[in-house]
């Protein structure tokens, strides 16, 4: 038998500065030799006892702290269970962080250990190695709080009690310990420590113990300079113990995260008063900011000093949620006394720091099968462990629960007495946390005193007693910091990039449904061009991988400027695929840029995006959904599109792309090259999806086209390709620019560039290819499924064509369209520019499109008016390819989306325009979440309309019909009865008569023209495209498996 080891005095305390208040330390020695644990049982050491056995983690901030300090005497003989209190290391000497490649984490790394030697070796000393609970307060509660959520951990413990602490713990968590850890090495002359070097490390190590504290010391003095609410050092996320995706891990209930998470039965809590750590931040601040804090804490300290800091240091610069904040915690209904305005200081910290970090917590177990429970310590002592305590201060300082959870007379002093309510009150919380290690339930068998949490109450167990300034909208307050300031920050964090942990725990927290934010993981994947690093994220309760600026050609650049696009080889080096590329060379609207990611402009930027769900195994075979953006072929953007959520919800892969545009993208100088640029890149990235998604889980014979806003185009810019090529890209756009100006002054409603016939891509009229039943365009076309629909109110181009002819034709166009305006200035412009005819088919149109009744109303005349708009660019057009379709024996299928949603992608909308304006419908198919303005309510209505769309889209991509198995809502269009789907209300104005209209515009204005001319041609999409259209260059459509019929069998890669 080997030598007895001596354990009758507790061993020394870690590396630390002893606080003054050593009254409660046996041993005030210090040292590095402290990995040390203190076991605490009652009656006999029996093996086969089993007791219950709890495990105690000290607080201190990680800087501080020791297990010695609480004695579990009492605690174990009173409740028969062993107690262990353990030592790990803190500050410099647990949390070092000298980058990703070097151990960090340190003192994480201890607790861990002790707990499974405590789960090997318990037994010997009475305990049950299979019922252990875990708790501590503090950077305790905080350690509970992560250790139960490490996945290696499970199975050593099955309870924990988080005791103000929590894994969200803005103190503790994602503290700056690399900055500071190379503010040490510059104190110690440790060189090696600026470049992350692991020779930093050999240099501390040179040091003795009490110097290297010293250091650290020295260090926290030179960084902590003015108001901070973070602890100078403690646990940070390493991808190893605290994975950087961890709060989408916990909302995965298949990772090994919740695993763990859901396997232990957890309790967490507060104390009323936590404000007391507050008082100590702000001593130091008097001056600054101008007040007494013995006197408390006015409002406008609140909100000018201290909101602005938490914005600028916890949020990131956030700063538009301060006002928020302020008018949360600076007006309750209570007078203006300086009383009334601290207590609601010290809410905000408690609420802040600790109860709405415990509720968060909860919100995530809440989801398991294992037992949830909340408390709030409320009760004032005789006696507080933190002395320097302020009058103001009401109910519980922060560690105030303590003496009454292990025993009040091993803490209070020999002077203070113990009142009968406090001693009843230590022997119900200890009979509590009793319970709860043995069974999981801390209520005494039989009762349901401490009732369960639940999402929906989200009450807390009040311990102590109930305080109307502290309890009161406690649960609203709660629900401030869990749910609207998510919302209030996704705009924020989306725009910044890096994010703080506090934010991520913010958005990933409670509010998912509210929320789609969540936090990002990097993740390296291998295809056959090479490695690419992108983002694995959790949204919508799965999993999702995004993959932007992908190259699908090289870089149009110098001699490639407009030339047609060339193959890109593999590449080397990983590809860096975790944000967005440029936008390709345009005007960005001002009101689209709430929208795009990246606000750069570039000709470089032939790239797609590619969001894929749950896994990337070439064997998942998903249909693929290409997105071709619109824009009139002047403006656009693949990124404005998330596919996240049709890929999380229907199990589909998403491809956005950005192409070349305006003068880049549809230069015409005539026969040769440079004409159609823009749908050459559109073929050339399906052809690169053809012949690589399958490296993403896509398969390349499943793969639907569809786009929003196909555009028409007037002749291009006379001007010399080859001098064009000398310009620079922001040059060339602005003469661009000025050009298009000078072709717009007038009326008209032709845009000014875009595809043309140019004898190759569109090699003739697409009327013509279609009308021979065995030309290839005909074969392609009959070949697929197809869809393809309008908005009701595609009008609202109309209102901006309209804009500048006010003063000529003498109206108000914020009151309506007059009939005038469709006789003298659209119909003789439809009959003379865009068909080439005679007066007679302007004065039907103005016939067909006027009302009829004399008593007729300015509404009517606006109705009509629009509709004579969206017939002519939009409606008809759709049902003349649906009529070529429908001969053959594939899906076809017409919708018309009505209605006008709570907020529009064009705002600038007049209020006769009803219904469905031009691209209303974008925000529905791709989820509204990501479209609507944070302020802006979405109603149950339009989700339901939008789970809807988003299914018929899918279900149509996997199938060729979008109506789910077994059911027909959605009747197949024929050449006869001409059936379609509305998507939305039904509104007289424009559905009444809309058959009647579409034969107006596909056979009696054909018949008029060619009573006008001889053997002219009914107008067809590519006449139109020539001669025509809104100055968005709209042609509609949602067009689905197709992405214009311009484009036909030349651009398809047909499957």
């Amino acid at each position: 038998m080997g030598n007895v080891l001596n354990a009758t005095a507790y061993g020394p305390n870690c590396m630390q500065f002893l606080g003054q208040d050593i009254r409660l330390l046996p041993n005030l020695q210090v040292s590095e030799d402290c990995l040390h644990l203190n076991i605490i049982a009652p009656n006999d050491l029996n093996n086969s006892s089993r007791r219950p056995v709890f495990i105690w983690i000290h607080g201190g901030g990680f800087t501080n702290g020791q297990g010695m300090s609480v004695d579990g005497s009492v605690f174990a003989a009173t409740g028969d269970v062993v107690l262990v209190t353990i030592n790990y290391r803190l500050n410099i000497f647990g949390f070092v962080n000298v980058g990703i490649a070097h151990p960090r984490n340190l003192g994480l790394w201890d607790q861990k250990f002790a707990i499974k030697w405590i789960k090997q070796n318990i037994a010997d000393f009475g305990g049950d190695p299979n019922t252990i609970t875990l708790f501590g307060e503090s950077a305790g509660g905080v350690s509970v709080g992560l250790q139960s959520i490490i996945p290696t951990n499970i199975g050593l413990f099955q309870r924990a009690i988080a005791q103000s602490g929590s894994f969200f713990s803005l103190r503790d968590i994602g503290t700056e310990s690399e900055k500071l850890t190379r503010e040490i090495g510059r104190v110690l002359n440790c060189s090696n420590c600026q470049d992350g070097d692991s020779l930093c490390l050999d240099c501390f190590r040179r040091f003795s113990a009490g110097d290297l504290l010293l250091g650290y010391g020295k260090g926290v003095k030179n960084l902590r300079k003015g108001f901070s609410l973070k602890a100078p050092i403690g646990p940070i996320v390493d991808q190893d113990l605290i994975p950087n995706d961890i709060f989408s891990m916990l909302n995965d209930s298949t990772s090994e995260t919740s695993k763990m998470f859901n396997s232990i039965d957890f309790i967490a809590g507060s104390n009323d008063g936590e404000a007391g750590l507050f008082y100590f931040n702000l001593i130091g601040q008097q001056r600054a900011f101008h007040f007494d804090i013995k006197q408390g804490i006015p409002t406008r300290v609140l909100c000018n000093n201290i909101v602005p800091y938490v914005t600028k240091e916890v949020l990131k610069g956030c700063d538009n949620i301060s006002h928020a904040i302020c008018n949360k915690y600076s007006n309750d209904g209570r007078s203006n006394s300086l009383s009334n305005e601290t207590v609601l200081a010290v809410n905000f910290f408690s609420d802040l720091e600790m109860s709405s970090l415990a509720a968060r917590c909860l919100n995530f177990h809440n989801n398991t099968s294992k037992n949830s429970y909340q408390y709030l310590f409320t009760h004032k002592p005789t006696w507080g462990v933190i002395a320097d305590r302020p009058s103001w201060l009401l109910g519980a300082n922060h560690v105030d629960e303590l003496p009454f959870l292990f025993g009040l007379r091993r803490w209070y002093p020999g002077n203070v007495s113990i009142t009968p309510t406090e001693d009843a009150l230590s022997s119900k919380i200890m009979s509590y946390w009793y319970n709860f290690g043995k069974t999981g339930d801390p209520n005494p068998k039989g009762t349901s005193e401490w009732p369960q949490y639940t999402k929906t109450s989200q009450s807390p167990f009040i311990i102590g007693e109930y305080r109307n300034a502290t309890v009161d909208n406690f649960q609203d307050r709660i629900n401030f910091w869990n749910e609207e300031i998510p919302k209030l920050l996704a705009l924020c964090s989306s725009q910044q990039g890096n994010v703080s942990i506090l934010i991520v725990s913010l958005l990933v927290s409670a509010v998912q449904a509210v929320t789609p934010f969540a936090r990002r993981q990097l993740l390296t994947h291998t295809t056959r061009l090479g490695e690419v690093t992108g983002l694995k994220i959790w949204k919508y309760n799965t999993t999702v991988y995004q993959f932007k600026k992908i190259p699908y050609a090289k870089p149009p650049l110098t001699s490639l400027r407009f030339e047609r696009p060339q193959p890109i080889r593999s590449w080397d080096e990983t590809l860096n695929g975790t944000e967005y590329g440029p936008n390709c060379m345009q005007y960005l609207f001002e009101n689209d840029k709430r929208l795009i990611p990246n606000l750069k402009i570039s000709e470089d930027c032939l790239h797609l995006n590619i969001f894929a769900p749950r896994d990337l195994n070439k064997t998942s075979k998903r249909p693929v959904m290409i997105w071709i953006h619109g824009g009139g072929f002047t403006n656009g953007q693949g990124m404005m599109f998330d596919g996240s959520k049709l890929v999380a919800l229907y199990d589909v892969i998403i491809v956005t792309m950005n192409y070349r545009l305006n003068i880049f993208g549809f230069i015409n100088v005539g026969a040769g090259p440079g004409r159609n640029i823009g749908l050459w890149d559109q073929r050339f990235a399906i052809k690169w999806v053809k012949e690589n998604i399958m490296d993403y889980g896509g398969n390349s014979e499943m793969i639907t086209i569809f786009g929003e806003s196909a555009g028409e185009c007037l002749n291009g810019v006379q001007t010399c390709l080859d001098c064009l090529r000398h310009f620079s890209s922001e040059s060339l756009l602005q003469k661009y620019a000025a050009a298009e100006h000078n072709l717009q002054n007038g009326f008209s409603m032709n845009s000014t560039i875009g595809p043309i016939v140019d004898g190759e891509l569109i090699p003739e009229n697409p009327i013509d290819m279609l009308s021979n039943s065995t030309s290839p365009a005909t074969q392609m076309f009959n070949s697929i499924d197809y869809i393809t629909g309008t908005n009701d109110c595609e009008a609202g181009l109309f209102y901006f064509n309209l804009i500048g002819q006010q003063a000529s034709f003498s109206f108000d166009l914020k009151k309506g369209i007059p009939s005038r305006i469709v006789c003298h200035l659209f119909a003789p412009h439809v009959s003379h520019h865009v068909y080439k005819a005679c007066d007679k088919v302007s004065e039907e149109i103005c016939k067909k499109y006027s009302p009829q009744d004399k008593n007729h109303s300015q509404s009517q005349e606006t109705y009509q008016a629009m509709n004579a708009y969206s017939d002519l660019e939009f409606a008809s057009l759709a049902v003349r390819d649906l009529d070529f379709h429908s001969r053959s024996n594939k899906g076809t299928y017409q919708y018309l989306f009505t209605h006008k949603p709570t907020w529009g992608l064009i705002e600038d909308r007049p209020s006769w325009l009803v219904g469905a304006n031009h691209a209303d419908e974008l925000e529905f198919v791709f989820g509204l979440e990501d479209w609507f303005p944070v302020n802006i309510d979405i109603s149950p209505f339009e989700v339901e309309l939008s789970s809807k769309m988003m299914s018929f889209w899918t279900t149509f991509a996997k199938t060729g019909n979008p109506n789910p198995e077994n059911t027909q809502e959605w009747p197949a269009y024929d050449k006869t009865i001409k059936r379609f789907i509305i998507f939305g209300e039904y509104r007289n104005s424009t559905l009444d008569g809309f058959h009647d209209r579409m034969r107006f515009w596909n056979e009696d204005v054909p018949k008029l023209v060619s009573e006008c001319h001889q053997k002219i041609r009914p107008r067809t999409p590519i006449q139109a495209i020539n001669t025509t259209l809104s100055a968005d260059c709209c042609s509609v459509v949602i067009s689905i498996r197709i992405v214009v019929l311009l484009l036909l069998c030349h651009i398809f890669i047909i499957y």
